[in-house]
């Protein structure tokens, strides 16, 4: 049997424990208050008119069935901010429609004529380098060795797989796979640039899209305006 100081507490550690940012969160919440207000109800209406209710312990159940409303309207209140913290970010993130961004990020997209670039920080101490090119699917469809020259630059894929024809256009990303003198691992920044061209608003935290990969903006390292181009 469930006592009413029992269906309080419960109901004040799932708000604590951030029960209301779940459907089955907020549904424990709700029984556990419905059961404490139906179980003070029953125990008013059923009292002993010779043994009343204690006053202290009525009492104290007041202050917490209050507490359980001011946390309930705390919760309710704070996920109306973050919802409208979210709205705010997605219209800020419209404004970067248009615009080149280099953010962190291995994949990037092939047209069907031309070429696919990422752009690498290379450490020091690096004395070995192998690209490898993936598709979309994980299969590998080109590799490479390159420059261990620490510095910042980029690698230029024209497209043409390890077979000598011709890749799809779509999605590659791109492995780099760096060893320093005693063949340990050394891991490589790789990033990319693209145009945003739409913003990804159906997740938790909206995203800028560049043919279809996802960046963060925590990710992204350069915004530049792209120059519009003049007719003669």
């Amino acid at each position: 049997m469930v006592d009413i100081n029992g269906a309080l507490l419960s109901a004040q550690q799932t708000i604590r424990n951030g029960g209301r940012s779940s459907i089955t969160g907020q549904q424990s919440v709700k029984n556990n208050f419905d059961t404490f207000l139906s179980l003070l109800t029953t125990q008013l209406k059923n009292q002993d008119p010779t043994k009343p209710l204690d006053t202290n312990e009525f009492t104290q159940q007041l202050i917490q069935y209050s507490d359980v409303e001011q946390l309930l309207q705390s919760n309710q209140k704070l996920e109306a901010l973050l919802k409208l913290s979210s709205v705010n970010t997605s219209m800020s993130l419209i404004n970067y429609v248009g615009k080149e961004i280099t953010g962190k990020g291995n994949t990037t997209s092939l047209p069907a004529e031309g070429s696919a670039r990422w752009e690498l920080d290379v450490p020091s101490g690096v004395s070995g380098m192998t690209y490898v090119v993936k598709d979309s699917n994980g299969n590998e469809v080109y590799s490479t060795t390159g420059s261990p020259e620490a510095g910042s630059r980029s690698f230029t894929w024209d497209g043409t797989t390890s077979s000598g024809g011709r890749a799809p256009a779509g999605n590659y990303s791109l492995t780099v796979n760096a060893t320093d003198a005693s063949e340990n691992a050394v891991n490589v920044g790789i990033s990319v640039k693209g145009i945003v061209d739409g913003v990804d608003m159906s997740g938790e935290t909206p995203v800028l899209l560049v043919n279809g990969t996802a960046f963060n903006i925590n990710d992204v390292s350069q915004i530049h305006t792209v120059p519009r181009s003049t007719g003669s």
